[in-house]
């Protein structure tokens, strides 16, 4: 992500890397290979479509950071 939720304390952008690197699986399906995560790790894979997910809303997409990147680029 571009920001550190920490830095901006933002709780919704959190997710647990670490477990989601550990449940991360290749799955060999008809059509080739895909990734995939194993049953603990799903949670975790949810975490972070929805950190993405309430940091691009709240963060990235917010009407102040847009007006300042604005002006930043004229």
């Amino acid at each position: 992500m571009k920001e550190n939720p920490w830095e901006i304390r933002d709780p919704n952008g959190i997710f647990d890397l670490k477990r989601l690197l550990k449940t991360i699986v290749m799955v060999d399906t008809e059509d080739g290979l895909i990734l995939g995560f194993k049953e603990g790790g799903i949670h975790v894979a949810e975490s972070l479509i929805l950190a993405r997910y309430y940091m691009f809303t709240q963060v990235y997409f917010h009407h102040t950071r847009r007006a300042y990147d604005h002006h930043e680029a004229t």
